[in-house]
C-alpha cells in the first residue's frame, strides 16, 4: 500500500471518528434539552396547582411559544386539572 493510499485511509477513519463524535455530542444535548423541558414543566405543573391565578399567568405567558396545536393540548389538561 502506497503512503498516499494510507494517509487516505487514515484521513477516512478520522472522518467516521468525527461524525460518531459529533452525533454523540447532538444526543448528549438532545437528552439534557429533554431534561430541562421537563423539569421546567414540572416546575410550572406544580406552580399552576399550588395558586391557580398566578399558575393560569404563567401558562397564558408560556402559550405565547406554543403553536395551537400544543395549546389546545394545554387547554385540555387544564379543564381537566381544574375539575
Amino acid at each position: 500500500m502506497s503512503d498516499v493510499a494510507k494517509i487516505e485511509k487514515q484521513i477516512e477513519k478520522l472522518k467516521n471518528k468525527k461524525q460518531m463524535i459529533l452525533r454523540q455530542e447532538s444526543a448528549k444535548q438532545r437528552k439534557l434539552d429533554t431534561r430541562v423541558k421537563i423539569i421546567l414543566g414540572g416546575a410550572a405543573l406544580a406552580h399552576v396547582k399550588k395558586d391557580e391565578a398566578k399558575g393560569n399567568q404563567l401558562i397564558r405567558f408560556l402559550q405565547t411559544a406554543m403553536t395551537d396545536k400544543d395549546k389546545a393540548v394545554v387547554d385540555l389538561w387544564l379543564d381537566n386539572a381544574q375539575k
